[in-house]
């Protein structure tokens, strides 16, 4: 047996397989374009029961092929370009990526799906990862979104996964494919690209360069660490029913402006500045971005009440973990940043 996941080398994805072989002992199929990252510089290289392809999800007779030698129980669909600035940038990027390549993918996964055995067809599972930005900015004083909120994306990044999302429902309601689809909130953790704001601050305190916020810094988020979003996965994967939505999220709303004081103080205490000067005064307010959506906030009652899911890890322990990990490997960071 054998699952199969996109984009296994960028964050969440390699995260997933981690957390995945700590608890398993399936064989992991792992598509990635490897578009950041070199499979070598992943430990995952190390699990004799990983393959890994690089190859894009568009490369039908790639597709096929592994699909037929594999023969996955389970497709977990990372693989999708999400940086909100790059999107701004470049829309025709993300719709080719997140919209027509990802559409593909689904495609073949379907005719795969429907060659198999009643039995093997009952038992598949393909989870769609996609996110909260899909619907919208919330006011401060908003209740969280539910599951039931309409989508209303603000930028090119949210409205092509929308778009994603629509149509696996789509396969759904119209073949019975077993789609279940989950939105996440922010992450953070390991191995994140760092364009995203954490690792980037990071990386800039320690190069004395400035932390840029957008705006007044007053736009919130909802930040969960990626092994609890992985935990959930994994729970959604083997639990839940065909069709479903679930929201992801860890309920730790934080202002931009004050995560990035909280961050610069960890980094004050366990890697202070040689001229002992607060990494603080490095924190630089600049042109808010077009189009900067107000707040994110996911309410996960429904994924808590029905998979008996928790997420009952520290922030900021989570958050002093991070910074200690991007301190040990800077290398990394320098290799990653080549390619941005």
């Amino acid at each position: 047996m054998s699952i199969l996941i996109t984009g296994g080398t960028g964050f969440i994805g390699y995260n997933f397989i981690n957390v995945w072989s700590k608890q398993k002992k399936e064989r992991i199929i792992n598509l990635d374009k490897s578009q950041y990252t070199k499979l070598q510089s992943l430990e995952v290289k190390k699990n004799k029961k990983h393959y890994f392809y690089n190859t894009n999800i568009s490369n039908i007779n790639k597709i096929k092929l592994i699909l037929k030698k594999h023969k996955p129980r389970a497709i977990v669909h990372f693989a999708a370009d999400t940086h909100v600035d790059n999107s701004i940038k470049s829309p025709m990027s993300f719709i080719k990526n997140n919209i027509f390549n990802s559409s593909i993918f689904l495609n073949e996964v379907f005719n795969y799906w429907v060659s198999l055995k009643q039995k093997e067809k009952s038992k598949f599972r393909f989870i769609n990862v996609s996110t909260d930005e899909v619907f919208g900015e919330l006011g401060f004083k908003d209740k969280k979104f539910t599951e039931k909120n309409s989508f209303k994306p603000r930028n090119p990044y949210s409205a092509s996964k929308a778009a994603f999302d629509h149509l696996c429902s789509s396969y759904f309601s119209t073949f019975r494919f077993p789609v279940i689809t989950t939105h996440c909130s922010n992450n953070f953790g390991p191995f994140q690209i760092p364009e995203k704001m954490i690792p980037l601050f990071i990386m800039n305190a320690l190069n004395n360069k400035y932390l840029p916020i957008y705006g007044n810094g007053k736009q919130i988020r909802d930040w969960i660490f990626v092994e609890d979003h992985c935990l959930a996965l994994i729970l959604v994967l083997e639990n839940s029913k065909i069709g479903e939505i679930y929201n992801i999220g860890a309920s730790n709303e934080k202002t931009n402006i004050s995560l990035a004081n909280k961050l610069c103080a960890i980094l004050d205490k366990i890697h202070p500045n040689e001229k002992k000067i607060s990494y603080k005064k490095l924190i630089k307010k600049v042109t808010d971005r077009l189009g900067h959506d107000k707040r994110y906030a996911i309410n996960s009652n429904k994924i808590k009440k029905e998979l008996n899911w928790s997420c009952n890890s520290n922030f900021y322990e989570n958050l002093t973990k991070t910074i200690k990990w991007y301190l040990m490997n800077k290398n990394w960071i320098k290799e990653v940043s080549r390619k941005l």
